[in-house]
């Protein structure tokens, strides 16, 4: 699984939301521009006081050795702080080390559990994963009903990947009954996101495993490693 491309994408969301502490801010500047030492120096008090953001952050950092060894324990351990105050970027981070078995075993019972926290909250990338779990039966009973109702809720958001899979789902009458018209309206909003024309409908198989397994990459979820979100 290609964890290392689903963390690139999770700093654009977190760091958007309302102000947050200038040492905070200062932090997630200082990562964005590589200077890693200072981003360290900033993060870790915010972390042991308790800034879930931090936490996560910090987590990030020992999970892919930036500033720090690379260290899954530490990063498990920050992660699941974060996790645990219901963040969910940390609660997604936390579902892909169970999913791959990342410094804990291979549980995706496990994962399923913190993706369903985060979709909860609306996290399309977790709505996303918890529709290809469901899909396949992983980690859950397969359930296309369920895989529909994340894959839609996460597509809505605009993830390319869950507007074509839902295409898909639609085109195959998988959970609901054939709509081609339904299929074309989401490959075209998949299609669009992407910049490219698709050859039709027939090309798109069933690609929720090889989908999924591409976004179960921590990098992948908006907060790391850019500073966008903060």
């Amino acid at each position: 699984m290609k964890r290392y491309q689903y963390l690139v994408a999770v700093l654009t969301i977190v760091f958007t939301l309302p102000a947050l502490a200038d040492q905070l801010r200062e932090a997630a500047q200082a990562y964005g521009k590589g200077d890693y030492a200072t981003a360290l120096k900033d993060f870790q008090p915010l972390a042991q006081q308790g800034d879930a953001k931090a936490q996560f952050m910090l987590g990030g950092m020992y999970d892919f050795g930036r500033g720090v060894p690379k260290d899954e324990a530490q990063a498990l351990k920050w992660y699941r702080l974060a996790a645990a105050q219901g963040l969910a970027q940390a609660q997604t981070s936390l579902g892909v080390m169970y999913y791959d078995g990342v410094g804990v075993p291979k549980d995706r019972a496990e994962a399923a559990k913190w993706f369903r926290l985060a979709a909860t909250q609306g996290f399309a990338q977790a709505q996303y994963i918890l529709g290809v779990m469901y899909y396949n039966g992983e980690g859950a009973t397969k359930d296309y009903a369920q895989a529909l109702k994340w894959y839609r809720l996460a597509a809505a958001q605009g993830l390319v990947h869950a507007q074509t899979n839902l295409s898909e789902m639609y085109l195959n009458g998988k959970g609901v009954p054939k709509d081609y018209a339904e299929a074309a309206k989401w490959l075209r909003l998949g299609s669009s996101a992407r910049g490219c024309v698709c050859a039709g409908l027939s090309r798109l198989n069933v690609r929720h495993r090889r989908r999924g397994s591409k976004m179960l990459g921590r990098r992948n979820i908006p907060g790391h490693p850019s500073t966008g979100w903060l």
